[in-house]
């Protein structure tokens, strides 16, 4: 079965198959390979963070416990939780749009970005690090033209099958990288994602101003003038925890570079820790959401790193 806009299949299989009988026996090469592939993805950073583009915060701030009790959250999660079973997509054996954040995330991307229920002509999504998540299907089967990326095969296998399943006809999985997306300039309308960032920083672990500006302007760069980028993330209030996730000394730097001033969480915040999963992991993570879209109103470049 071939994935629609996947490139590589055979190549990714061969390496896939190299490293589960070679590379993964034997330490120092399981080490080389590793390291190796965080140089490239750090290069490919440092490539994007060195693109001008401006950068306008449309809506930001902590996800609380009060948003939950919102009719439409309800409503949105109670039909993300049909397609988390009828996919199979559970997390700790509850479906993923019931994960202590996803349950808000999720409903938030579809209610801050998606224009009506129809969508207008020529309208595109990219939704980054997909993964087998709900979110590309609800909004496939709305008619959307939804394009998805991520670097796990067997997920997108799986997509792609329930994609001819369901005949979703709108719905593209793509492999690739999210320094290095696999799409033209200005090709999309709203480009979701959700809680990616802060496995970004996790893997690579360098300068986090390359990192960030990296990111956000890979995003911008697929975005079209007038589109919207929504960008949530989970910020770790604990880093003695060696479950490690975006710290709030980094959240703080992203906010430097989106130019917006960096809050406390509020005492009603949405954290890991008020869940079974949460304390079950140790984890005390909060979740932060915004949207982004191109400033095209001043000269600004908010790429030029500080020495």
């Amino acid at each position: 079965m071939s994935i629609a806009h996947a490139p590589s299949k055979l190549a990714w299989r061969a390496r896939e198959l190299m490293r589960a009988r070679l590379v993964d026996r034997i330490p120092f090469l399981r080490a080389y390979y590793e390291r190796r592939q965080v140089d490239e993805t750090y290069e490919l950073a440092m490539r994007a963070a060195s693109r001008n583009f401006a950068v306008k915060v449309l809506d930001h701030g902590w996800a609380n416990q009060g948003h939950l009790e919102d009719k439409k959250y309800e409503i949105l999660t109670s039909e993300l939780v049909k397609i988390s079973k009828m996919i199979e997509a559970f997390v700790g054996g509850i479906p993923v749009a019931l994960h202590w954040s996803r349950q808000y995330e999720y409903p938030y991307a579809i209610m801050n970005s998606m224009p009506s229920e129809h969508p207008p002509k020529d309208f595109k999504i990219l939704d980054c690090g997909a993964s087998r998540g709900p979110l590309q299907f609800y909004l496939a089967m709305k008619g959307f033209e939804v394009h998805t990326l991520d670097l796990d095969l067997g997920a997108l296998e799986r997509v792609a099958r329930f994609k001819l399943k369901k005949g979703l006809t709108t719905l593209y999985p793509n492999y690739g990288n999210i320094f290095s997306l696999p799409f033209p300039d200005n090709h999309f309308d709203r480009v979701l994602n959700i809680s990616v960032l802060e496995h970004a920083v996790y893997h690579i672990e360098r300068d986090i101003d390359v990192i960030l500006k990296g990111f956000l302007n890979e995003l911008l760069r697929v975005l079209k003038p007038n589109g919207l980028v929504v960008l949530t993330f989970d910020v770790n209030m604990n880093p003695k925890k060696s479950d490690r996730r975006l710290y709030f000394h980094e959240y703080e730097s992203l906010c430097g570079i989106l130019g917006i001033l960096p809050t406390p969480p509020p005492p009603n915040r949405l954290s890991s820790s008020d869940t079974r999963e949460g304390r079950t992991m140790g984890e005390d993570l909060y979740t932060y959401c915004a949207v982004l879209t191109h400033d095209l109103l001043k000269e600004h470049d908010f790429t030029q790193l500080e020495r």
